[in-house]
């Protein structure tokens, strides 16, 4: 485990699915700020205002002003924000929604699901995922020294 603090950012317009994230952010043991915008506007305006770059991005594509696939394009062009993982989070099962999303940048999709429980899940999967450092394990370091042939 690591002592360093996180900023992740939720974009999403439903008061309600932002109340259950930041819940679920909570019960992490990282240390972790949530903060959360209801559109794409109010994100890139804090961002740029403020010069900070999140930990993480979770963001909904079905959200006002500048909907999430034209805030993947805005913040792509940044290269502040090209390193911070990007994971929509969509009630959206669309095959259409998923593969444009990964088109435009987006590091991986899950929808939402339909209970706290299974969100708490996803939740926590991504933060360990996406946040906690990765240390090779022995037999990668070991074999990482072969000579190979070729």
């Amino acid at each position: 485990m690591t002592n360093r603090n996180y900023l992740v950012v939720g974009i999403d317009d439903n008061p309600g699915d932002t109340v259950l994230i930041k819940k679920a952010i909570s019960l992490s043991s990282l240390k972790i700020e949530f903060k959360s915008f209801a559109d794409g506007r109010e994100f890139l305006t804090y961002i740029f205002s403020e010069g900070v770059s999140p930990s993480l991005l979770l963001l909904d594509i079905n959200i006002p002003i500048i909907n999430g696939f034209d805030l993947l394009n805005i913040i792509n062009k940044d290269p502040m924000m090209n390193d911070i993982p990007k994971i929509i989070l969509s009630s959206s099962g669309n095959l259409n929604d998923i593969y444009r999303s990964y088109e435009k940048g987006a590091n991986c999709y899950l929808i939402k699901p339909i209970d706290f429980l299974g969100l708490k899940f996803i939740i926590n999967r991504t933060l360990n995922f996406c946040l906690q450092p990765r240390i090779p394990s022995q037999n990668y370091i070991k074999h990482a020294n072969i000579n190979l042939p070729y």
